[in-house]
This record gives C-alpha cells, structure tokens and sequence, in this order.
C-alpha cells in the first residue's frame, strides 16, 4: 500500500513540478515601438559588391569558422524566432541555442526579441505577440501592469 502511494505521489509529481516556461510580457510602448521600428528600417540591409562576390565564392559544402566570422557575420540575417514548448526545461535548450549561434557569429539582434530582449516564445503566447502587432499594454489580450 505504502509503495502504491509513493508511486501515485511521483505520478503527480512528475506532472506538476516541471510547470510551463511562460513569461509575462507586455507590448511595447507606442514610442519604443516606433523607436525598433525607426531603427530596424533604417538598417542598410544592401552588401557591398565585395561582399556579395565573397558571399558567392563560399562552398556551401565546406564553410569554415573562419568564413562565418569574417564574411556572413557582415551580411543581414533573418530573424530567428525561438518557440519552445510548455514544459520549463525546454525553454533552457532553446537559450542555449541561441546562444550558441551568437558564439558562431550569428548576430545578436536578429535572435532576441526586441520588446525585452528574451530568446525565446511560449507555445501559450499569441500569434500577434510574438509576431510583434498585438496591442502595446496588452498580454493576451488582458491589460498589463501593476
């Protein structure tokens, strides 16, 4: 009986303990959202002629540390967009991840979000939050603050 009780108990537990990897996040204010915006569209996201013969002359086959640092990490990346899923420790991996890339060149403004600087999105999140265009002041859809 006794042993029948643990088990249920870590039955339970493991189903408890590990929690969602949520974060409470609010959009952005109307003026730092025109700020980010101001800032990514004034980006020059054109290369340089050497640049783009560099970028050509690379065998994808064969691309070394050496070519990521001094000829991609020049040219614009895309935006990366972490989603984890809803167990916490999941949302750890997808941190590493990113940061791994940073430590490969990738650059550290196209892998955060730039509202809060995070690497990651819930799974629960709204598809306008983490595309960015859901109401500043808002998480889903509930007003934020104090």
């Amino acid at each position: 009986m006794k042993g029948m009780r643990f088990l249920s108990f870590l039955f339970v537990a493991a189903f408890l303990l590990p929690g969602c990897a949520t974060y409470r996040r609010c959009g952005l204010s109307a003026q730092r959202a025109a700020a980010v915006e101001q800032a990514l569209a004034s980006r020059n996201l054109a290369l340089s002629r050497e640049s783009e013969q560099a970028i050509l002359a690379l065998d994808p086959r064969s691309v070394t540390e050496v070519d990521i640092r001094n000829v991609l990490s020049r040219a614009p990346a895309p935006r990366i967009i972490n989603i984890h899923g809803g167990i916490y420790p999941v949302h750890r991996v997808m941190i590493s991840f990113s940061e791994f890339l940073m430590g490969m060149g990738y650059p550290s403004a196209s892998l955060t979000n730039p509202g809060d600087g995070t690497y990651t999105f819930s799974c629960y999140e709204s598809s306008g939050k983490i595309a960015g265009v859901e109401s500043p002041g808002t998480t889903n859809g509930r007003a934020c603050g104090p």
